[in-house]
């Protein structure tokens, strides 16, 4: 078995890197006009290292160093930033997820951090004025559905 050098372990890590972004960018194109698409992996860039891919989940949040689930916020918003940036929804307003997953997972332990990572993008966007219970009034959730291709989660808002 040959070991990778270092340099390979980081062009391997920004060869996926790339794979992950060109997938969520197909898919946010095929996705219907009312859906909007959210990753559940974000990758960050790291100068001597090889990137590394974040998975949006409770476990992960609570366990990493503020400034780098900082990061996690900020990328996940520039991510979003093309679904977002040109809509407005009046409240108040209903948002549903659906989970889209290679393998079963605890429902709420990837909604919830999506969810709050969704709610700052909206609020970051200006989409809406405030993510409190006075505009968004109720939630739905939908058992997950397997998808190794692309794991991600899938946001219907009602207004």
């Amino acid at each position: 078995m040959s070991k990778l050098t270092e340099e390979e372990k980081i062009i391997k890590s920004r060869e996926s890197t790339k794979k992950l972004i060109d997938n969520f960018k197909i898919s946010v194109e095929k996705a219907k006009e009312n859906i909007i698409v959210s990753p559940i992996y974000i990758p960050i860039e790291r100068i001597s290292k090889a990137d590394k891919k974040y998975a949006l989940n409770m476990n992960t949040y609570r366990n990493l160093q503020f400034h780098i689930n900082n990061q996690l916020k900020i990328k996940y918003k520039e991510w979003m930033r093309d679904q977002l940036k040109w809509i407005k929804f009046n409240t108040p307003l209903e948002i549903s997820y659906t989970l889209y997953r290679a393998h079963k997972s605890d429902l709420m332990n990837v909604v919830s951090i999506v969810d709050k990572f969704f709610c700052d993008a909206l609020q970051y966007y200006e989409c809406i004025l405030n993510d409190n219970i006075d505009c968004i009034t109720n939630y739905y959730l939908s058992n997950w559905w397997k998808d190794r291709d692309f794991p991600r989660v899938e946001i219907l808002i009602y207004n």
